[in-house]
C-alpha cells in the first residue's frame, strides 16, 4: 500500500474522506500536468503556446487525446512508441470504458487503487 494511504488509513474516521479526496485529486492534477509537459515537448511549442493549446478545452479526454496524437506523431518510427501506447492505455483504464471526465480519473483512482482490497473507510450509522 502507498505510504500516504497507510497514513490516511490510520487517521480518525472523520478525516479519512477528505484525505482520500485530496489524495485522488492531487494524483489527477499530477497526471494532467505530466500530460501537459509531454504535449509541449512533442509539439515543440513554447510554454505559452502549449498552455494556450492544451487548455483550450476543459475536458480531460480532450487533453489526453491531443497529447496522445502529439506524442504518437513525435515517436512514430521509434522504439519508444510502444512504451507510450502502454502508458496511454493505463490512463484510459483508470478512466473506465467510454468515460472521460477529469473527475472520473480521481474517482476511479479511489475505486481502483484504494478499494481494490476492500474499503478502508468503515461504514458507520444505520445501514
Amino acid at each position: 500500500m502507498h505510504p500516504l494511504l497507510q497514513e490516511i488509513d490510520a487517521a480518525p474516521e472523520h478525516v479519512k474522506l477528505y484525505a482520500f479526496n485530496g489524495f485522488a485529486v492531487s494524483w489527477a492534477a499530477e497526471t494532467e500536468q505530466s500530460m501537459f509537459w509531454c504535449f509541449a515537448a512533442a509539439r515543440d511549442l513554447s510554454w505559452e503556446d502549449a498552455v494556450d493549446k492544451f487548455y483550450e478545452r476543459v475536458s480531460f479526454s480532450n487533453k489526453r487525446s491531443i497529447t496522445d496524437k502529439a506524442v504518437r506523431a513525435k515517436l512514430a518510427e521509434t522504439p519508444h512508441l510502444a512504451r507510450w501506447e502502454s502508458l496511454n492505455e493505463r490512463i484510459q483504464d483508470l478512466l473506465g470504458e467510454g468515460r472521460s471526465d477529469r473527475n472520473l480519473v480521481s474517482h476511479n483512482v479511489v475505486h481502483v487503487s484504494i478499494y481494490a482490497n476492500g474499503p478502508l473507510l468503515k461504514r458507520t450509522g444505520p445501514t
